[in-house]
């Protein structure tokens, strides 16, 4: 097993680095130090029409490399959020529908909930 160590520390070599390595030498592991400020990735852009079918990441980027595809693949990720979320019954019984997609302003609760944040900051 390789276990991975990531630093998002902008400062090479300062303390957040260190520490990272630090914990993955004293694993007694096989490891792999990667310092996200060296990589060229973007954030998930939301694309459903690419990956929610399999939860597979269609982004060809640097961090491609560490996305997590040997665990059990896409949807039978057994060590992602999902799965952590909804476990083995939610892995079987997940269905792709627009209703995975839908916006805060689709929830009024959620709505109404930043309007009153709102007020309260303008009320400041």
């Amino acid at each position: 097993m390789t276990i991975l160590g990531f630093s998002a520390s902008a400062v090479k070599n300062g303390n957040v680095d260190r520490m990272v390595q630090a914990v993955l030498e004293k694993s007694a592991e096989s490891y792999e130090f990667v310092r996200l400020s060296d990589l060229n990735y973007s954030p998930c852009r939301a694309c459903p029409h690419q990956c929610a079918k399999d939860n597979l990441c269609t982004l060809d980027d640097d961090l491609k490399p560490y996305y997590c595809y040997t665990c059990g693949f896409g949807h039978q990720c057994k060590a992602g959020g999902f799965f952590e979320q909804y476990g083995e019954e939610g892995i079987r019984t997940l269905k792709i529908t627009p209703d995975l997609f839908k916006q805060w302003e689709d929830f009024p609760e959620i709505a109404s909930g930043i309007d009153r944040l709102a007020v309260k900051i303008s009320e400041r």
